[in-house]
């Protein structure tokens, strides 16, 4: 028994062999390997990129100048969680003795970026290892997460951004929670961090709960949990929209003000539905019972140790994005269009993102047969995708998609199935299209020429683009439910 104690802490506080075993999905990872490379290195050298704002682009304004100059005190709070990877690129120059200009940092992101995709390529196969997912499973989770919009367009269009290394550490944190390595997964979260805003807070919520199966049980409570968080969005939709008039900023499409009860009431309706749903079985009992002194304690450990010197280091003159002004944007942009949340997942990630309203009540009880941790972070990821900027919810979607690839295996979907779905997803991705965006922002992102980047991005796409894009995802949605529920019909014959 203490020999069995002693190699789990071991396990918990140690790095293990990252190479999976010999499999048979080891093959398929090399032809996965060489599709991402080939994109990278085509993008980075022949690639169209964006020109406005000396290469830069909007948010990458302020991580090209950081690695230019290293002025961390000069940034917000908001930022100052995101000055990793512009560090990474501030080194690697300054040890390569190349110019910190536009040009060089620009490309240093760009091969960044590429590292970053290649090594989630790698994580992705490791955690297909402990899912034991099949071959089918397997390619459609690297469909998922890396055919869309993101990973082989927006990306290497505006490569000044943290998204890719925000993809690599999420699949890095699922890896490490599955195998239940506390050690890696901690340094992990730090560097989350300083990454990505979110990753702090997933991995205080993998740290806490660990890997174990939740234990369902006869209660109510997930129906009150549910409950209150609609009510929460509720609340808060009544309170911008109608106390306080609030409008929309940065150029994004303006609500449809007439439909904004009918978009509140659909809003609610999929919040509700989709935490009951995943919720199911989990009482306040599971969650104290789940709950260890000794993680918590790590846990908070790590979170003081990354926030006192975020706020320490941050100037304190500049007005930052926090977390109550981001709920009010999530909530405000809920209600803009009716359902218009689902659309701009469709159109950002792609048609595997559909197979989560299809497979969501299979899905929650797969989610919590791998502990309470996990489940909390999908739960942060239903509130987070009502925002129609997808992007904010890269890391729940991105470590979530692999268990789709469990899913598959009970109708035993034919290899055409996947060959759909894949084409599906490359012409969803828009790799095709070129974007000719001119040298300046004129701030017209609803108005075409910008309107062929913004068109992809949720609170900015134009409302004629949003209906021919938003029938093409219904479109697509019907085309795959009436698929899956004959192939289902099939088996069931």
């Amino acid at each position: 028994m203490k020999a069995f104690a002693k190699k789990e802490i071991r396990d918990n506080m140690t790095f293990r062999k990252f190479s999976p075993r010999s499999s048979p999905l080891n093959y398929h990872l090399v032809p996965m390997v060489i599709t991402i490379a080939a994109v990278g290195v085509f993008s980075i050298l022949w690639g169209e990129r964006i020109s406005i704002y000396g290469g830069f682009g909007w948010d990458g304004r302020v991580y090209g100048t950081i690695a230019q100059n290293m002025d961390v005190r000069s940034l917000d709070f908001f930022y100052i969680q995101r000055i990793f990877s512009s560090l990474i690129v501030h080194s690697s120059l300054t040890v390569l003795q190349q110019p910190l200009d536009n040009e060089h940092v620009v490309v240093a992101f760009s091969v960044l970026n590429l590292v970053a995709l290649l090594s989630s390529c790698f994580l992705y196969r490791c955690i297909a290892s402990e899912l034991n997912l099949s071959t089918s499973g397997f390619w459609l989770g690297f469909i998922g997460i890396f055919v869309n919009f993101l990973c082989l367009k927006s990306l290497w269009y505006v490569p000044v951004m943290t998204d890719f290394a925000a993809i690599a550490l999420s699949l890095a944190m699922l890896l490490f929670y599955l195998r239940k390595q506390q050690l890696p997964l901690a340094l992990v979260t730090l560097l989350g961090a300083f990454t990505w805003p979110t990753l702090i807070y997933i991995g205080v919520l993998l740290l806490t709960f660990p890997r174990t199966p939740i234990v369902e049980q006869d209660t109510r409570h997930p129906r009150y949990l549910a409950a209150g968080l609609a009510a929460f969005v509720f609340a808060s939709v009544l309170a911008l929209y109608y106390v306080w008039g609030r409008e929309l900023k940065y150029s994004a499409a303006a609500p449809i003000r007439v439909l904004v009860p009918f978009s509140l009431a659909l809003c609610l309706m999929y919040v509700y539905a989709a935490s009951v749903l995943l919720l199911h079985g989990i009482s306040g009992r599971t969650i104290f019972t789940s709950l260890t002194p000794r993680r918590a304690a790590i846990a908070g450990t790590l979170f003081a140790a990354a926030r006192i010197p975020a706020y320490y280091f941050a100037s304190s003159s500049r007005h930052y994005v926090n977390a109550l002004s981001t709920t009010a944007d999530i909530v405000e942009r809920s209600v803009v269009r009716p359902l218009g949340f689902l659309a701009a997942h469709a159109i950002y990630f792609g048609p595997v993102f559909l197979l989560f309203l299809f497979y969501w009540k299979p899905f929650s009880k797969l989610i919590r047969s791998y502990g309470l941790g996990l489940t909390l972070v999908i739960l942060m990821g239903v509130f987070l995708s009502i925002n129609t900027e997808s992007r904010q919810n890269i890391p729940s979607y991105v470590m979530a998609v692999p268990f789709l690839g469990l899913l598959v295996k009970t109708p035993a979907l034919p290899a055409r199935f996947f060959w759909l779905i894949g084409a599906l997803a490359l012409a969803s991705s828009k790799v095709w299209m070129r974007m000719r965006l001119p040298a300046y922002d004129d701030g017209k992102w609803l108005r075409f020429p910008l309107q062929r980047l913004f068109m992809s991005v949720g609170p900015w796409i134009d409302n004629r683009m949003f209906v021919l894009q938003g029938a093409i995802v219904l479109a697509t949605a019907i085309l795959l439910y009436v698929y899956l529920r004959h192939r289902r019909h099939e088996v069931n014959c």
